[in-house]
């Protein structure tokens, strides 16, 4: 028997790898790799070459994202699929 914790976030994954990718599947996306915190303290838009460009509500929390860039890049592409996210902008 497999533990919620590891099966939902891999059923969700399956949902957001097909189809195209979207601002509204990234918002959602963005949510669940960075936590409610952040995501209240950031704001996300996709660009049209697969970039993210992240806006974050002061320096303290552009700190924290430039030093988690890596980590957020990889859970990203993990739920909505491979290379999906191209590159973090912070703004």
């Amino acid at each position: 028997m497999e533990a919620v914790h590891t099966l939902v976030p891999r059923a969700i994954a399956e949902l957001f790898r097909n189809g195209p990718l979207s601002q509204g599947k990234l918002e959602i996306a963005w949510r669940i790799a960075v936590g409610d915190g952040l995501c209240r303290v950031t704001r996300v838009r996709l660009e049209p070459d697969g970039s993210v460009a992240v806006e974050a509500s002061d320096q303290r929390w552009k700190k924290e994202l430039k030093r988690s860039s890596t980590l957020i890049s990889r859970r990203l592409n993990e739920l909505l699929g491979e290379s999906a996210v191209t590159r973090l902008i912070l703004k």
